[in-house]
């Protein structure tokens, strides 16, 4: 045997076992690009199912923290206010303490003031 006898016995091998090698790699090629469109398609579906719902969801989020910063803000005004009233307290009960049966008064008269205004009627 010649030396090119010997290389195209070889390419004539090397051929068949690359032609082997495609016929039996393509089908699972096929099935792997089919899996990938199937894929491709689940994903798409997904994301047009599940944006709309994320977007709602970040609505709703951004609602309930201005819903707590407008808590917040009102319970530091009110915080405040307590403040206030708490000093007024310690500053008036040097004056109240000759009264206390007046002061109880007030104090009950104001109560029951609050609860009818805030009170509901039937």
């Amino acid at each position: 045997m010649t030396p090119v006898n010997i290389l195209v016995a070889c390419a004539v091998l090397l051929t068949t076992g690359l032609l082997t090698l495609m016929w039996l790699l393509m089908p699972v090629l096929l099935d792997l690009r089919r899996a990938m469109a199937s894929a491709a398609k689940l994903t798409a579906t997904l994301e047009e199912e599940i944006t709309p719902t994320l977007r709602t969801v970040n609505r709703l989020t951004k609602d309930v923290e201005n819903k707590v910063r407008s808590t917040t803000q009102f319970l530091d005004a009110l915080s405040l206010a307590m403040g206030g009233v708490d000093e007024a307290k310690k500053r008036m009960l040097p004056y109240l303490l000759p009264s206390r049966i007046w002061a109880l008064s007030v104090i009950a008269g104001i109560k029951k003031g609050i609860e009818v205004m805030f009170s509901q009627k039937s």
